[in-house]
């Protein structure tokens, strides 16, 4: 007779089972999606920064014969854009180590 309840309750039980581990997956899906999503975009965005300052300075270059303007024009520019490629780097690092801590079954 006991044994007949438990077996009751488990079977009672295990639709739930499954919902909660299928919910689960798919947190654990969106959030390595959300992931690799903010990488694509970070590293997106530092390749048009670095494709849009070498056209400036391409143009600043002819205009002004790669003279004093050029110089002040580049010095101005790469710091900047070396920082924002460090800190790209950095957090897609940053991003890649935790995606290592997800599931490996939660792949998309």
């Amino acid at each position: 007779m006991m044994e007949e309840q438990e077996r009751f309750a488990n079977q009672q039980q295990q639709p739930q089972v499954l919902q909660i581990m299928t919910t689960e997956h798919y947190n654990l899906q969106a959030a390595r999606s959300v992931a690799t999503s903010e990488a694509t975009s970070r590293s997106n965005l530092f390749i048009s920064t670095v494709s849009t300052t070498l056209v400036a300075l391409a143009l600043i270059g002819q205009i002004s014969r790669l003279g004093t303007a050029f110089i002040v024009f580049a010095l101005l520019l790469f710091p900047s854009l070396f920082f924002l490629g460090l800190v790209s780097l950095a957090r897609a690092i940053r991003k890649s180590k935790t995606t290592l801590f997800f599931p490996p079954m939660t792949t998309p």
